[in-house]
């Protein structure tokens, strides 16, 4: 299977997707922070990671560095 590693990529203002990059160079979305879906309501000054396990994989963090700490925190373990 190979290593991965976990690159960001600016999806637009303060927008913020996790892509897993494999060895093969294939990638493969992990999660997505402060973009929101539809189907999730809005919370005030909150900032939305949404995994890409499942459609109601999301959490709430109180800014974006939070966010993207999570989210590497979950890749390292997966990992």
């Amino acid at each position: 299977m190979g290593l991965k590693t976990l690159e960001w990529h600016e999806h637009r203002a303060a927008r913020w997707v996790a892509r897993i990059k494999h060895s093969n160079d294939k990638y493969r979305r992990f999660a997505h922070v402060n973009i929101e879906p539809y189907y999730v309501n809005h919370v005030p000054n909150k900032v939305l990671v949404h995994m890409m396990d499942g459609p109601t994989d999301y959490s709430w963090h109180d800014s974006i560095e939070a966010a993207k700490l999570h989210v590497e925190a979950i890749f390292a373990l997966d990992n």
